[in-house]
């Protein structure tokens, strides 16, 4: 490939940066000629704020950094982490400029379009980003979870060289873990599945603890331990309560590095339909760790990526009359402490 500036569009929460961050070291690997890479951030993206959280593992890459404000929103410094930014084109009424890239998402020819102006997206599908067509600037979602052991460990590498805490547990720690369970259970913002359709709805539906319950009798040796993740662990707690499940609390402690470090050194991986579900496949999925995740969202579409140590379940989705459902959910203080390590 001759040389170029490579632009890579990225949005969502820290997990999803992290998962972006994967695909781009894989591709700046596997592309030389390559003079520079532009990482562009758009906080709100997803309909909800999320400021950057990597900007110093970018800057050990030697990447540049932009990020850029969701359209007609002039400051978002008054929203806390994952809140709805009400603002946003995506809540606005009339056929605004979002919802009419949704329509033209939904007839599949949202990438032809893009490539008038030499972007291309990856579409879940690793064959695209490693077949990168010369004439590209811009590199554009979906990314997607996939084993590259080289990648892995460059990754755990700028983990080690930042200021950051790192989601990479040293291997005495890991050993510690490899007889346990957890339990990733993603509410949060996906509470708001159906009072806010916009932000994806049904297919951000809620697994149902019953799931989760079912695949640990399935197994044949028992974890010692189970515990439970997820950005609202009381009430994910209390769900699995429901099913007989007694899961303790992250011992590592509370917010998403943490989370991601237990969820990577645990020797069983029970996961909904998440991206950070999805990092920590890529993070450490091997054939030693035995790793469930959902064979389709809540609306009935499979995953577009494939990883051969992942077991696929079939999964079952509550209700829309579900009591979780009611609109209303609240991120710990300690969520936001992932995006902002220097504390500004």
């Amino acid at each position: 490939m001759k040389k170029s500036v490579i632009r890579f569009k990225i949005t969502g929460g820290a997990a999803a940066q992290v998962l972006a961050f994967y695909n781009i070291l894989y591709f700046q690997s596997n592309h030389e000629g390559i003079s520079d890479l532009e990482v562009v951030h758009y906080e709100g993206g997803t309909g909800a704020y999320f400021p950057l959280a990597i900007k110093e593992l970018l800057e050990i890459a030697g990447m540049g950094v932009k990020v850029e404000k969701a359209r007609n929103v002039s400051s978002n410094v008054d929203l806390r982490v994952g809140e709805v930014i009400q603002a946003h084109e995506l809540f606005q009424p009339g056929l605004k400029r979002e919802k009419l890239i949704e329509v033209i998402r939904k007839l599949g020819i949202e990438s032809h379009l893009k490539r008038l102006k030499q972007e291309w997206m990856l579409q879940y599908q690793i064959d695209r980003l490693k077949n990168v067509p010369n004439w590209v600037k811009v590199i554009s979602g979906g990314y997607m979870p996939f084993v590259e052991i080289d990648t892995r460990m460059r990754l755990e590498e700028m983990f080690n060289q930042s200021s950051m805490q790192s989601i990479f547990l040293k291997k005495n720690d890991v050993q510690y873990f490899q007889e346990s369970a957890v339990i990733h259970y993603r509410l949060g913002n996906k509470r708001t599945t159906f009072s806010s359709p916009e932000l994806g709805g049904k297919v951000n539906s809620i697994i149902d603890a019953g799931d989760f319950s079912k695949i640990l009798s399935s197994l044949e040796k028992k974890p010692k331990s189970v515990f439970v993740v997820s950005d609202e662990f009381q009430i994910a707690q209390k769900l699995l309560l429901e099913v007989g499940i007694h899961a303790e609390k992250n011992p590592l402690g509370t917010g998403i590095w943490n989370d991601l470090a237990l969820m990577n050194a645990a020797g069983y991986l029970l996961c909904p339909w998440s991206t950070v579900s999805q990092l920590a496949i890529a993070c450490s999925a091997s054939p030693s760790k035995k790793i469930f995740y959902p064979a389709t969202d809540g609306a009935g579409t499979t995953p577009l990526w494939r990883v051969s140590d992942v077991k696929y379940y079939r999964p079952s989705y509550l209700p829309e009359h579900h009591w979780l459902y009611d609109g209303g959910f609240d991120y710990p203080e300690e969520i936001s402490e992932g995006y902002f390590n220097d504390r500004r």
